[in-house]
């Protein structure tokens, strides 16, 4: 909802100004604002800019530059001989796994959000992984929603939701839910947390 891939069928998302910078924040459309990552992260025929870019001209070469080393994507980039330039192919192996996903994030920061929300990654990479791209993610110092897919990955969250059929059941700080009989279930189960947040 937030990203815009949905729209609500009832209700409606409201940005509720708490300071004069977050009144100017919400005069902007929200969407602009959301950088989003995907579980599942794709790779376009055109070169690593192209595909941080999606293809539009908006952005320069420098700004490309800088979201892929803010997404510790550009050490991988200029590991090819014509780094930026190097052209990816649909569904190319040659880029897989973190680095996958950090393309996906410099996507995401080409934009300069100011809330970062990271797919559910449930089933779309390891723990491992996933645990290093939130950490990365995380120290971005950005407002950042993610779903997680154990305790470990919970325990990296300030605070978190727990929806039930779009109910807000409890929220909180994660210190203080992380004992949560109703959380410690949810991963008891080894099924994805559908509704933590």
């Amino acid at each position: 909802l937030l990203v815009g891939f949905l729209t609500p069928t009832a209700g409606q998302i409201v940005c509720t100004p708490v300071s004069a910078d977050a009144a100017a924040a919400c005069a902007v459309p929200l969407r602009s604002q959301v950088g989003f990552i995907s579980a599942q992260p794709r790779v376009f025929d055109g070169s690593f800019f192209d595909n941080i870019a999606l293809f539009s001209e908006h952005y320069s070469h420098q700004s490309v530059v800088d979201a892929a080393k803010r997404a510790n994507l550009h050490a991988f980039v200029t590991s090819y001989e014509r780094g930026y330039h190097h052209h990816l192919i649909t569904h190319d192996v040659s880029i897989r796994g973190l680095d996958l996903y950090r393309l996906e994030l410099a996507r995401a920061l080409l934009k300069q959000p100011k809330l970062l929300v990271v797919g559910d990654l449930s089933g779309s990479i390891d723990t491992e992984l996933e645990l290093q791209l939130l950490q990365q993610v995380l120290n971005l110092n950005l407002t950042t929603i993610f779903t997680p897919s154990s305790l470990q990955a919970l325990g990296l969250s300030d605070c978190m939701m727990l929806l039930e059929r779009g109910e807000c059941q409890r929220f909180g700080s994660t210190a203080q839910l992380h004992t949560d009989p109703a959380i410690q279930q949810l991963f008891a189960a080894s099924v994805a947390p559908e509704g933590v947040a």
